[in-house]
Formats: structure tokens, sequence, C-alpha cells
């Protein structure tokens, strides 16, 4: 496979990452308005504990760098923590 075939690889793979991210910002959305609706705190910390923890045993398991993947779930959690109080 040639450079330019790898990279058109990686971009599609971008790509539908994007469309992933995009569906969960939905999800987020309907989350937050649940909560709202239901007078519940957008911070759930045994829920975030529980998460974060499937996180890193999914990246072991796919072969990813666990330090990779909190970051990643921590940048995502923050993002979550916004879209639900909008």
């Amino acid at each position: 496979m040639s450079l330019a075939e790898y990279r058109k690889e990686i971009d599609g793979l971008d790509e539908e990452l994007l469309k992933v991210l995009a569906r969960r910002h939905e999800v987020l959305r309907k989350i937050g308005a649940y909560k709202k609706a239901n007078a519940l705190p957008t911070l759930d910390l045994e829920r975030k504990r529980q998460v974060l923890n499937h996180f890193e045993a999914n990246a072991k398991m796919l072969g990813l760098d666990v330090e990779f993947a909190q970051k990643l779930y921590e940048l995502m959690h923050a993002y979550a923590m916004k879209t639900e109080e909008e």
C-alpha cells in the first residue's frame, strides 16, 4: 500500500470518528434535557469512574495506550458536561 492510500484510509477513519462523535453529542443533549427535567445533577462521579474504568479496560484489550485513552475520555467527559449544561 502506498503512503497516499494509507492517508486516504486515515481520512476515512477520521470521518467515521467524527460521525460517531456527532451522534454522541446528540445523545448528550438528550441526557442533559432529561437531567434538567428531572432535577438531576450534571456530574455523577460514580458513573464517571465506571466509564473511565471501562474505557481503560477496552483500551488495553484493543492494544491502545491506556494513558491516551484516559486523556481522550477526560476530554470527552469535559465536553459532555458542557453539552449537558446547555
